[in-house]
């Protein structure tokens, strides 16, 4: 009986295990999503800045 209790402790922990490691590659996909989405509404930002600057230039030569 403690050699099958044994067992399955080691598949209870062999699954913890690789649950712990599932969990830490979804935060590192989230971390990496939050990066990408900074920098995209950055480069949006960006993008609107220089829409801005070319109405204004359009603008002041009318």
């Amino acid at each position: 009986m403690a050699d099958a209790t044994t067992r399955e402790r080691s598949v209870v922990d062999r699954i913890a295990a690789a649950l712990d490691r599932a969990e830490a590659a979804v935060l590192t996909l989230a971390a990496d999503r939050d990066r990408a989405v900074a920098r995209a509404t950055a480069a949006l930002t960006a993008g609107d800045r220089a829409v801005a600057a070319l109405d204004a230039l359009v603008a002041g030569g009318q």
